[in-house]
């Protein structure tokens, strides 16, 4: 503890030759080890002395805790009796103040000079979890690939003695050339770090891989990215080459949204889980309830993204399948500085937005902790995130569908990791997806139950509480794990919205709830909500300029899109009730301005408050539901 003296101490009483100060502080029990009367000294308790030094003070006895429970451990015990006698010491007649001598850290922050505008490192606690680690490992440095548009690996701000040979999967035989998204996300995860130039990446030692998959307009195919996921896992690829180490963390900040799944996908990514190797995938930009894939296998982390203020991005896709949110931005125009700031093309930065740039910030994170805690797999990752030993819940306690588990907080994962042995992970009963939507027009799910911890588990019982919906075994073992498939009976509900939970509990006492919704829509969405609808803006060359989602409000779905610079263009509205990306489909209320009969180009020379139109289910329906 660290005590100022009055300066004048009356010795009158003491028969000591030490200084007052010394004398004073042994007769309360205490020892004085530096300082002077002067200005501050350092005192501390004596080992077994801490009761002595209280009742010499006149502090309080110590309470101590519940007795059912005891201390936590004898620092708390200890630090509890320190602030009895600190408390004691501040209502002496002689003390000027007496505070607790607290230890302070250095602050590990980089020289780079933009790092500043990477406004996301404090929100996930960055600089304190680089007071811990800076991604540096004793053994071998954490790999981390990126399948993505490929990387402009003569940047300034990449370190090229980090960047390890590529791999290219792409059907063109004409690809274009290298477009900057994978730049962008490489440098989140690790830019070269603490150089003097530009950036800071999250990790400062992950040795980087870039698998190009996507063209130079940012568009593959699923085949090309299982290739470039089995060429980073050192599984067989169409190369014939496989990389000297497999990749420990795989980044996808690419998706398919309104896609099937695919078994032999499924297939890959559980293989891939079983080689320790953490897949990290992006949930979608269109501001739906619907996870994209391959961010929606049961073996892929699922991100989406929140803004500056900690809040889901209106883009970010949510809902059953998600896992965990991290920053992706939210920008109004170009460069805002609201968005994640990254390497762009050679020796540029640029402000982004999206779930893309949020995966990047939980693969950069999860490649730290895999630093401290190499051999924590999968496995344990899952239980750490189900626990909240990963995250900042922004939401209701656990799993809920707008922010999964939480922030990514990374701060608290490299404490977790360095913390958690993995041969001490209990059998743990899981679900995934942790929650089940039909939404509008969906009538079967699948739901796996699994052991994601270590040792012997066996299901207990399973069952639903609504009529409406029913459970039957599809794939499971002789513990009773696996997956289940559930049914919805349509037919047996209202128009609204239904609620209902599938419970199961194993032989070790664990139980999950999987919460289930189901949407039965009106005929007539004037009645009836369709929950958000998709607002987008496509120019004269029928690109996609801007989109937004609104919520139905008074009767009406209110949407606003800024920065738009002059031009023609075609404003449509869409409900997304099959997940699918394609706008109006066949069984989907839609609108277009001025009418979905009458299609128009809207000139755009000056703020527009008129664009109002309709929405309706084909055919159209004059009395459908205004959109303005």
């Amino acid at each position: 503890m660290i005590v100022h003296t009055r300066t004048e101490i009356s010795t009158a009483g003491r028969a000591s030759d030490a200084p007052p100060a010394t004398a004073m502080a042994a007769e309360a029990g205490l020892q004085a080890l530096a300082g002077a009367t002067s200005r501050e000294q350092l005192w501390r308790i004596p080992e077994g002395r801490a009761e002595l030094a209280m009742s010499a003070l006149g502090a309080p006895p110590a309470s101590g805790p519940h007795p059912a429970r005891g201390w936590a451990d004898r620092t708390t015990e200890a630090r509890d009796r320190t602030l009895r006698v600190i408390q004691a010491l501040q209502n002496h007649p002689e003390v000027v103040s007496a505070a607790p001598n607290y230890y302070v850290t250095a602050q590990n922050l980089p020289d780079d000079p933009r790092q500043s505008e990477q406004w996301f490192h404090d929100t996930i606690e960055l600089p304190e979890a680089w007071d811990i680690t800076t991604g540096g490992s004793a053994g071998e440095d954490v790999i981390v690939a990126i399948i993505d548009t490929g990387l402009h690996r003569d940047h300034e701000d990449m370190d090229s003695g980090r960047l390890l040979p590529g791999q290219t999967f792409l059907q063109d035989d004409d690809p274009g050339d290298i477009r900057p998204h994978g730049t962008h996300v490489t440098g989140i995860i690790g830019a070269h770090t603490d150089n003097g130039i530009g950036v800071a990446g999250i990790s400062w030692h992950a040795e980087l891989m870039p698998v190009r998959t996507l063209d130079g307009d940012g568009r593959g195919t699923v085949y090309d990215m299982l290739q470039g996921v089995r060429y980073a896992a050192g599984l067989d690829n169409d190369s014939g080459e496989k990389p000297d180490r497999p990749a420990d963390i795989i980044n996808l900040s690419l998706g398919q949204e309104g896609g099937t799944p695919s078994e032999t996908a499924a297939d890959l990514f559980h293989e891939v889980r079983e080689l320790d190797i953490l897949t990290v995938a992006s949930t979608g930009n269109s501001g739906a309830e619907d996870i994209a894939l391959p961010a929606d296998y049961a073996d892929v982390l699922a991100v989406g993204a929140t803004d500056r203020d900690d809040r889901r991005a209106p883009y970010s896709n949510y809902g059953t399948g998600l896992d965990l949110v991290a920053p992706g931005g939210l920008m109004t125009s170009a460069g805002d500085p609201d968005g994640i700031l990254s390497t762009w093309e050679p020796d540029t930065y640029a402000f982004k937005q999206g779930t893309s740039m949020a995966t990047a910030v939980v693969s950069g994170t999860l490649a730290l902790g895999r630093a401290v805690n190499p051999d924590l797999g999968p496995p344990g990752v899952r239980y750490l995130l189900e626990t909240g030993e990963l995250t900042e819940d922004l939401g209701a306690q656990g799993w809920e569908p707008e922010t999964g588990w939480g922030r990514i907080d990374a701060h608290r994962t490299v404490q977790a990791f360095a913390d958690f042995d993995a041969d001490d992970l209990p059998p743990r009963l899981s679900a995934q997806p942790p929650g089940l939507a039909f939404g509008y027009t969906q009538s079967v799910q699948e739901l796996e139950l699994r052991n994601s911890g270590t040792g012997d588990l066996a299901l207990d019982e399973i069952g639903v509480t609504a009529e409406w919906l029913q459970i039957e075994p599809r794939r499971i073992d002789d513990d009773g794990l696996g997956v289940y498939e559930l049914r919805a009976s349509r037919e047996r509900v209202d128009p609204g919205r239904h609620t209902a939970r599938i419970e199961a509990s194993a032989d070790n006492g664990d139980r999950v709830e999987i919460p289930v919704e189901l949407h039965a829509a009106s005929p007539d969405p004037e009645h009836d909500t369709v929950g958000r609808v998709v607002v987008e803006l496509h120019d004269a060359n029928e690109t996609l300029v801007a989109r937004t989602t609104a919520s139905r409000e008074d009767g009406a779905y209110r949407y606003r899109f800024t920065g738009i610079a002059e031009g023609e263009y075609r404003v449509t509205a869409t409900t997304r009730m099959t997940g699918s990306s394609v706008a109006c489909g066949a069984t989907e209320a839609c609108g277009t301005w001025p009418s979905t009969l009458r299609p128009a180009d809207l000139e755009l020379d000056r703020d527009r408050h008129d664009v109002d139109f309709r929405i309706a289910w084909p055919p159209e329906r004059p009395e459908s539901t205004h959109l303005d």
